[in-house]
């Protein structure tokens, strides 16, 4: 029943269960995970063990940094996750539902999921372990992203499993959730602890050290790396998107507009706006540079597939922060010179091309005050509105909608 429904008005005594029930359930948690991999009762024992475990971190202590059981969940937890999201076994194994593989890599799923619903309950408190959690965040991208990029510059296809691009998700949002967190920032005030422990004397780390810490691992070339990862690694349309596109191009837009999430692309999407809002100049500075990159490569048919979905990429973030790239991007200029030929375009991909810039001139629609400026874009629109691909002429609408 406990990790079932979230315990509300029985703080009181939850926290006074809490410790004894927490080591208790640890221990036979740590004993099934051993085996949960090969052995179906242990990975029923370490499911539902989690299950109580993520409801007792997130709601049975007042202070999380302050118990030893915590610190050591947490700990072997990171271990857990980290090892199975790239393990041979994880992936290669016998993925059947019900099997311990797949019953042992939801558990993986759970746990990361725990690690952001414990930052967000107790953020100062968590702070206590936010420089390897956020550490083993980044890494998971930095694989995902190296995985991705090896498979795409040789020309195979690859897609992550089910289990893995839930924990990436959950990884990008540890991130993402870090930076927004506004008890995170120098200068700002702490959430109030929701507790009625007057006992707890230790104090609780200030913002402005808590800022410290982030920054000594999300630096001016971490962030750099990180907005260049994000747009080139997990923002890029994958094989799995292109397929839905040829098959229902009308409903791929829909779910593109309402989807936010539920795929590692639009949490990556969230995460490159979120990292723009958190380091503006070093990322706006990140993005020129690959803009600049990307528009000297010719898109002719000669062009790969991943430089094609690369640039994409691009100018998706160009919209995402166009507000703030305002000042770094002459767009009027640049939709002249180079963005009205992106429609004349002869890559088989080219159509994904197009779509971006009836976006694009929408986003950027407040840029064009100039009348020939505006009659360049409702030139280049009205010619995506006649487009053979039923995605780009929807597209075109909203973009024309936006521009008007």
């Amino acid at each position: 029943e406990l990790s079932a429904r979230v315990v509300g008005p029985t703080r009181k005594q939850l926290a006074e269960a809490a410790p004894p029930m927490f080591s208790f359930l640890l221990g036979l948690w740590k004993e099934a995970s051993v085996h949960a991999l090969t052995d179906l009762s242990a990975a029923e024992v370490e499911r539902y063990c989690t299950k109580i475990l993520r409801r007792l971190v997130c709601h049975g202590f007042a202070r999380i940094d302050l118990n030893s059981d915590v610190a050591s969940f947490l700990e072997s937890s990171l271990k857990v996750v980290q090892e199975r999201t790239y393990s041979e076994v994880c992936i290669n194994g016998d993925s059947e539902e019900g099997s311990p593989v797949a019953m042992a890599n939801g558990t993986a799923v759970k746990l990361a999921l725990m690690f952001n619903e414990a930052q967000h309950a107790q953020p100062m408190a968590f702070a206590a372990y936010i420089q390897p959690f956020l550490s083993s965040a980044l890494q998971m991208l930095e694989s995902y992203a190296q995985l991705r990029s090896a498979h795409a510059a040789s020309g195979t296809r690859w897609e992550a499993k089910r289990y893995q691009q839930s924990v990436v998700i959950r990884a990008v949002l540890f991130v993402n959730n870090v930076l927004a967190c506004p008890t995170y920032r120098a200068g700002s005030k702490p959430r109030p602890l929701l507790s009625t422990d007057k006992e707890v004397t230790t104090p609780l780390p200030s913002p402005d050290e808590v800022a410290v810490r982030i920054k000594e691992i999300l630096h001016s070339g971490a962030i750099t790396h990180l907005s260049q990862l994000t747009v080139t690694s997990l923002i890029p349309l994958e094989a799995a998107d292109l397929q839905e596109w040829l098959d229902d191009p009308e409903g791929f837009v829909h779910s593109e507009a309402n989807e936010e999430g539920l795929r590692v692309r639009p949490s990556a999407e969230t995460l490159y706006a979120q990292l723009m809002q958190y380091d503006q100049t070093v990322v706006s500075s990140s993005t020129m540079e690959m803009l600049q990159s990307s528009v000297a490569l010719p898109c002719d048919p000669s062009a790969s597939a991943h430089q094609v979905l690369l640039r994409e990429a691009l100018y998706n973030a160009l919209g995402l922060c166009a507000y703030e790239l305002q000042d770094v991007v002459d767009f009027p200029s640049w939709m002249q010179s180079h963005l009205a030929q992106e429609v004349t375009g002869t890559h088989p991909l080219q159509y994904i091309i197009r779509r971006r810039v009836a976006l694009l001139l929408g986003h950027w629609g407040d840029t064009l005050k100039d009348p020939s400026h505006r009659a360049v874009a409702y030139q280049v629109i009205f010619a995506l509105l006649r487009d053979t691909d039923i995605a780009v002429r929807v597209s075109a609408c909203e973009g024309l909608l936006k521009l008007v």
